[in-house]
């Protein structure tokens, strides 16, 4: 029998339950699936965008998306 140590159990590793165990706390989570592949949201693939707070980073990735938009 493996045992873990963790701050947080969360069970369901849809996107909401992912995000909210990356928070900073050691965590196990427990789904059926993989990690944030499960839940309402995740077949609509929902995603995190991620952005520098650098104002010239910041255009730059506003400028690659916006040439995905058509």
């Amino acid at each position: 029998m493996t045992e873990y140590a963790a701050d947080v159990l969360v069970v369901g590793g849809g996107p909401a339950a992912t995000w909210a165990a990356g928070a900073g706390a050691r965590f196990v989570l427990a789904d059926k699936g993989y990690r944030g592949t499960s839940g309402a949201k995740a077949a609509g693939g929902t995603g995190v965008w991620y952005v520098p707070p650098e104002p010239a980073a910041r255009e730059a990735a506003m400028a690659s998306r916006e040439g995905l938009g058509g």
